[in-house]
């Protein structure tokens, strides 16, 4: 199975089926009302006053003071001081052995290119058009890889060897999911007995 697959050809990504990190900024009521323009989410970024979605992922050294303090903060979605990280669950397919993830950088959506160009209502041709054309003459901003990673899925339960692996490595950091790092998080302790216990008996996560 695939989530958050992408198709080449139209430029388009699958986001029911997966959990997207995103920022969505759009008009209040009284900007909607200043600007004719209706209130939510919008892509007039230079029109924008509110935010709707912000589950984007922290930097290391993240506080919700310091981010907040520059309007920053996380809108919908809560990160722990110190936290840099995620933790999404995907029901593993039945007979899976290995899992393969990449992590993509796209510099332009469809979704805004399309906006960009129908939004332009100058006499074509127009810097929205022209962007346009441009867009689809170099690849519709085709992603790039930045990082992959492929891990095989164990096939026996979690039990006592497991709890050997965590005591061996406790308190260490170490690289994420290896080592007795159960709860990928890059350290060995407490949280990863609780992961454990969670899954004893069960298909390893």
């Amino acid at each position: 199975g695939q989530h958050g697959a992408y198709d080449s050809k139209t430029a388009m990504l699958t986001t029911t089926d997966t959990k997207v990190y995103e920022t969505k900024h759009g008009l209040d009521p009284a900007m909607a009302a200043t600007t004719g323009l209706p209130a939510g989410a919008s892509l007039h970024l230079t029109l924008v006053n509110k935010p709707y979605k912000d589950n984007r992922i922290p930097p290391r050294g993240f506080t919700n003071a310091a981010f907040e303090a520059i309007q920053s903060g996380h809108f919908g979605y809560h990160y722990a001081d110190g936290q840099y990280w995620d933790d999404t669950l995907f029901a593993v397919p039945q007979g899976a052995t290995r899992a393969d993830v990449v992590v993509y950088y796209q510099t332009m959506s469809r979704d805004y290119a399309e906006f960009l160009r129908d939004t332009n209502t100058a006499p074509a041709p127009n810097a929205g058009t022209q962007l346009w054309d441009a867009y689809v003459a170099t690849g519709m901003g085709a992603p790039q890889v930045m990082d992959e990673y492929s891990f095989k899925i164990a096939s026996s339960t979690a039990g006592l060897p497991d709890i050997a692996n965590v005591i061996q490595n406790w308190g260490r950091s170490v690289p994420l999911g290896t080592d007795g790092d159960y709860s990928h998080n890059g350290s060995v302790g407490l949280d990863d007995i609780a992961k454990i216990i969670q899954g004893w008996a069960t298909v390893r996560p």
